[in-house]
Order: structure tokens, then sequence, then C-alpha cells
């Protein structure tokens, strides 16, 4: 497995080099240089409507390397990873909004692993886990 952190529209950051480029070009480099391919791609503290823009825009929208995505770990913060390093004061999204934008994304992109990261806590895993499960026991 590999993990990256996700800007919106499609850039991935890398914290050791300091550059972004998208998701289908970063999963190209990988596979064509390693000897066997990831199992699969995680995507790291990434708040949910950005994970959705950064799927669903013109460069990404029709990668055949999305379906390699397994797993997601949902920020509650609107802000970007250098802005929330040292924040002082706790930014949160509503977790009912991010709950609903996990669920649908989990729906489209089948997400098999998913999770919280900054600023989320237990009661949002909690009733994250019974959407899931409500929306699973539906179908």
């Amino acid at each position: 497995m590999v993990a990256w952190v996700l800007r919106s529209f499609s850039l991935l950051l890398w914290f050791i080099t300091k550059f972004s480029m998208c998701i289908n070009v970063c999963c190209c480099i990988i596979d064509s240089k390693v000897r066997q391919e990831p199992i699969g791609y995680m995507l790291n503290c990434i708040r949910p409507l950005n994970l959705k823009l950064a799927l669903e825009n013109d460069v990404s929208i029709n990668s055949l390397e999305l379906d390699r995505f397994v797993k997601i770990q949902a920020n509650a913060s609107s802000l970007s990873p250098e802005e929330l390093n040292n924040c002082a004061i706790v930014q949160q999204e509503n977790f009912d909004k991010m709950i609903d934008k996990i669920s649908y994304l989990t729906a489209k992109y089948n997400f098999k692993i998913i999770g919280g990261c900054c600023e989320t806590d237990n009661i949002f895993i909690e009733n994250l886990a019974k959407r899931l499960k409500n929306k699973n026991d539906s179908t």
C-alpha cells in the first residue's frame, strides 16, 4: 500500500520534496518503477469535499487509476495541511455533512477502508460506522 495526502483538484502533496502532481501521474510513475505494483493506494488527511473535487475534476474523472484507491482518512477541517500544522484553534466541518460526503464517495468509488484523521473523534467514527452499516444493510 502507498499512502498520500491529497489536495483538491487531484494534486498529491509530497512533504519531503515539496511538489505536487496529479493522481494518475503518480500512480503511473510508481507502477513503472517497482517490481510489483502496490496492492492499493490510500488517501490520508483529506477533507471529503476536497476528495470529491479531486476525484471528479476534468483531470481525474476518467482515470483508470481511481479504481486502485482503497482507503480514505477524512480530515474535518477545510484548511490545508500547512494551515493545520501548528494551528491553535480546532477546525471542524459539520460531521453530518462530512458523513454524507463520505457515504457518497464510498458508494461511488468503492473504498474499502474508511476512517478519520485531523479533528475527528470517536463520535465521528461511531456515526460514520452507523451510516455505512445502515447503507450496507439496505442494499
